[in-house]
């Protein structure tokens, strides 16, 4: 009976472990601004706990005068991405830019129509919001929105060096045969106890 219960909780301790949700790489797709500049590149976000992690960006084209090329990073010196929960979801990838001001600030405006989650999918930009539409801007003035755009994830971790929250089918081929092996231990103890 002991050998029996420490199956149960062996099994009952592993089954959160491949349910356990993990951050997404949610990927930019067809974003075009209004003035035909696009935009490109990933950023981490963990649904789980509203948390953005590693983001890069590239932008270029379109009025190059105002909107130089240029990139959003993580790594950039004074740059943060914050997350804001208002009509919509809102991320918004900051940038110190010296084109305008000393203090000028250049932000990419990343607003989504619904719900980024750890489930991943394709979520259109939101080019409608009147006080956050999706966009880029220098303290939001000159800005220009996004004509078109979304983000998509896969839904699953598919780096094969990282955690992943699904076994891959040898993982589960094993654990079947191993729960099929405990299965028939038990059936024979318990045949063996009734003969004898």
């Amino acid at each position: 009976m002991k050998f029996k219960s420490a199956v149960i909780g062996a099994v009952a301790l592993l089954l959160p472990t491949l349910a356990q949700a993990t951050p997404q790489t949610w990927t930019l797709q067809n974003a075009v601004f209004v003035d035909g500049g696009t935009a490109t590149g990933t950023f981490v976000w963990d649904a789980d706990t509203q948390t953005i992690g590693d983001y890069q960006f590239s932008v270029d084209g379109g009025y190059t005068t105002a909107f130089a090329p240029t990139t959003y990073s993580r790594t950039d010196i004074g740059g943060y991405a914050i997350f804001q929960t208002l009509d919509t979801l809102l991320f918004v990838f900051a940038k110190p830019d010296n084109t305008y001001s000393q203090d000028s600030e250049r932000d990419l405006y990343l607003s989504v129509v619904s719900p980024l989650t750890n489930a991943g999918g394709t979520i259109a930009l939101d080019l409608t919001n009147e006080n956050y539409a999706a966009g880029e801007c220098f303290e939001c003035n000159p800005y220009r929105p996004f004509v078109s755009g979304s983000v998509f994830a896969q839904g699953v971790n598919v780096d094969p060096g990282g955690p992943s929250g699904i076994p891959e089918p040898a993982t589960w081929a094993m654990m079947l045969t191993g729960f099929g092996a405990l299965g028939l231990t038990l059936r024979r103890r318990a045949a063996a106890a009734l003969a004898a």
